[in-house]
Order: C-alpha cells, then sequence, then structure tokens
C-alpha cells in the first residue's frame, strides 16, 4: 500500500477575494497563509514521509517547507503538479473577469473541461493529463511508501476525481480543499484507491475551514455508490491511457 498526502498550499492574497490564481500567478503565502501552514508543522512531525513532492510556485514551497519541519530531506520541486494557466485571467477577481473577458467566463461555467483561458498555454484536458502522468510516476517511484504531494487546489480537484473515476466535465462536484487542509489517498497494491475524508482540517481555526456539506450532497447524487465518508475504488483506465501510462 501506498499512501499519498494531498496538501494545498495556505492562503494568499488572491485566495482572499476568489481570484483566479494560477500559475503565472506566484504570490507568497499572505500573513495568514504563513500561520495556517504553520499548524502542519506540528501534524506532520510524527507522520513517517518518504519523500516530499511539490509545485515550484512560491506557495506551495513555503507550505511544504512547514510540512517538512525538521527533517533533513529534500523538497522534489515537480513542474508538472503547478496549478492551472490561467492566462490573462490570473491574478483577476471574478467580477473583473466577467466584466472583461464575459464570453471566456461562460465557457469556463458551462464547458470545464475543454475551457481555455485567455492567453494560456494550455486547457483544463491538459492540467487533468499532465497531474495525472505525475500522479502515476510518483506512485511508481515510491510503491508501499508514505509521501507527500504540496500543489494547488484545482490540481487536486482534477487528480482526485481521475482516480475515482469521475468525468472530467464534473469534476467541480468534488469539494475543494481549503487553503493548508490536507486529504489522504491510500493506493493498495491490486490498484484500489481508498479515501476516508474529502478533508483534514483540525489544525486550522474555524474562520479557515470550509464546510463542503453541500457539495458531499452533488456528489451522492451524481454517484450514488460513494459513501459521504469512505470508500475504496479500482482506479480507472480507459484502454488507450493504459497503453499510455502502463499497468
Amino acid at each position: 500500500m501506498t499512501t499519498f498526502y494531498l496538501i494545498r498550499h495556505g492562503q494568499t492574497d488572491t485566495n482572499i477575494y476568489g481570484g483566479f490564481n494560477g500559475s503565472l500567478n506566484d504570490q507568497p503565502l499572505n500573513e495568514v497563509g504563513l500561520k495556517m501552514v504553520a499548524g502542519l508543522t506540528a501534524v506532520f512531525e510524527d507522520v513517517p514521509l518518504d519523500a516530499i513532492y511539490v509545485s515550484p510556485l512560491h506557495r506551495a514551497v513555503q507550505t511544504a517547507e512547514a510540512v517538512r519541519g525538521k527533517r533533513d530531506m529534500p523538497l522534489r520541486l515537480e513542474p508538472q503538479l503547478m496549478e492551472t494557466d490561467f492566462g490573462a485571467l490570473d491574478g483577476m477577481d471574478w467580477l473583473a473577469a466577467k466584466k472583461q473577458y464575459p464570453r471566456e467566463c461562460q465557457e469556463w461555467i458551462r464547458r470545464p473541461a475543454s475551457f481555455r483561458a485567455p492567453g494560456a498555454a494550455e486547457s483544463v484536458r491538459d492540467v487533468w493529463v499532465r497531474v495525472f502522468t505525475a500522479f502515476l510516476r510518483i506512485l511508481r517511484e515510491n510503491r508501499g511508501g508514505t509521501v507527500a504531494i504540496v500543489a494547488h487546489g484545482m490540481v487536486f480537484s482534477l487528480l482526485t476525481a481521475k482516480l475515482l473515476g469521475i468525468k472530467l466535465k464534473n469534476y467541480r462536484l468534488l469539494p475543494m480543499l481549503s487553503n493548508a487542509a490536507y486529504r489522504v489517498l491510500r493506493v493498495e497494491d491490486d490498484g484500489h484507491v481508498c479515501l476516508n475524508e474529502w478533508e483534514h482540517n483540525g489544525h486550522l481555526e474555524p474562520a479557515w475551514q470550509l464546510h463542503p456539506r453541500h457539495l458531499r450532497k452533488r456528489v451522492r447524487r451524481a454517484r450514488r455508490g460513494i459513501p459521504r465518508r469512505a470508500f475504496c475504488l479500482p482506479l480507472k483506465m480507459t484502454k488507450k491511457e493504459k497503453k499510455q501510462y502502463g499497468v
């Protein structure tokens, strides 16, 4: 069994107003974000991590440093874990983006799978592919170990949806991790993926926690076979994907 801790970075200024916080917007953690990630040091102090993989963006690296704590181990920078390229929308809040790019914002809502921001080098589908590719490689490199992956909200939403067999167009049905919260995935040797909670956020102050109960209901309606908290499903890949990624 291989255990993964999927850890979202702490708060940045763009997170405060819910803007497009993508790969071009390389903000550091703000004051609240630094307080958030400080709690991760105690959480992971006694977790026997074999490796820490991290998006190279500043906010993720700062969070990974808190996860590493006093360990004498390197942070493995992984460009494929970077957040989505939001192009011209990067750093903008929703109202400003909707005013300046109304057609593109409608596409963001109506066609989330094929959306590509104006000026962006990749679509959401491209992100889906590169993140899954990185995850499988990390899994192969660390079979039977315990790994922390520090990255971004949309990265983990896309990855979790893929691992659970949820179609790309429905990835928003899954709750997005709160800033500085984490999700624990276990991949069994037979290929089953087990998830016991949507997020762990007990180290965060109540005001910093998201409460995705309404999203859980949407997930249950969309996929009635997924229990509210714990489930274990086989990793699903198409024939094309099995040929591309290997078994």
